[in-house]
């Protein structure tokens, strides 16, 4: 099995390539008569400057609004677009823009067609605001779970069709944003699941969504299929995301929460990926994401597909 295994703080390589690359820099201007301080402020600057653009579907949720507060506090989107059933929690949310994805108003989206088409026109009005809106980075944090009731009952083929709807769904709709917004070398992300890998007894309609997603990753990041220039098109695959609403899924006793994967590691690894391309995995990967107890419980991330 070919296995990428780091702690989500492991930035290394990135920061030698980066000192190589002022030093050349350095070189260069101080030829030109380029003052010192004038260099310094260039290449070593802790400005707040921020040059990405970001589009998070799922933002109002717990692992989408991680994503968002990362990426805003990290400064690293200058546009931070979120896109949900509901709209952020707090005022003073961190989303440049905000795409309901809620068009009846009752909380549901429908039909894929009608929640791409949703998806689609908010993005368009934001191009408004901000004249042919593209993205360096789609992610998909959208999803949910529920368990398997009685295979013969009418409420089993609903559980399977609702969670079509809330991890899939997502996930085809944004894959059509990266096809006509992604940026040139521009990241794609999904969520899947670890659990997703292997059958799933008591949860088939979350495991068949899962397993779709995968696919979805796996088919897009192969050369060609999306119509930009090289694009990195990956899945993050959770054993179990700590979030509150998992938490009130699983009784407290008996529960490790220590070995649930927190929001905020999935946040780091994805802004990691974004303003550090060569960290990224090879388009199409899948990769588990756990928490190590011999690490302390950081999270690892393994390239299984």
């Amino acid at each position: 099995m070919s296995c990428l295994s780091r702690s989500t703080n492991s930035l290394y390589p990135a920061i030698i390539r980066s000192c190589k690359r002022s030093l050349a820099g350095f070189h260069h201007n101080h030829e030109n008569n380029e003052s010192c301080s004038s260099i310094k402020q260039k290449y070593f600057s802790t400005s707040t400057r921020r040059d990405n653009r970001c589009l998070v579907i799922g933002s109002s949720g717990a692992l989408g609004s991680a994503v968002c507060e990362y990426l805003h506090s990290s400064k690293i989107s200058s546009v931070l677009v979120g896109a949900d059933m509901k709209p952020p929690s707090d005022s003073d949310s961190v989303l440049d823009h905000f795409v309901s994805l809620d068009d009846d108003g009752e909380g549901g989206s429908g039909s894929l067609q009608r929640l791409t088409r949703t998806l689609m026109s908010g993005l368009e009005k934001a191009d408004d605001d901000d004249d042919n809106l593209s993205f360096d980075a789609v992610i998909c944090t959208a999803g949910g779970w529920m368990p398997s009731v009685d295979y013969t009952s009418e409420d089993y083929l609903m559980s399977v069709e609702k969670m079509i709807q809330q991890n899939l769904y997502p996930v085809i709709a944004a894959s059509q944003v990266a096809a006509t917004r992604l940026n040139r070398k521009g990241l794609f992300v999904a969520i899947g699941a670890s659990a997703a890998l292997a059958p799933t007894p008591d949860m088939i309609g979350y495991g068949l969504a899962k397993n779709a997603v995968h696919h979805v990753i796996q088919t897009l990041g192969k050369r060609g299929q999306l119509p930009i220039d090289s694009p990195t098109v990956t899945a993050i695959l959770p054993n179990v995301l700590d979030t509150p609403a998992n938490r009130n899924s699983f009784p407290s006793e008996g529960t490790d929460y220590d070995s649930w994967t927190k929001t905020e590691s999935v946040a780091e690894e994805i802004g990691n990926w974004i303003v550090n391309p060569d960290l990224r995995p090879h388009s199409g990967s899948l990769l588990r994401v756990f928490p190590e107890r011999e690490l302390g419980y950081k999270a690892v991330f393994r390239l299984v597909r």
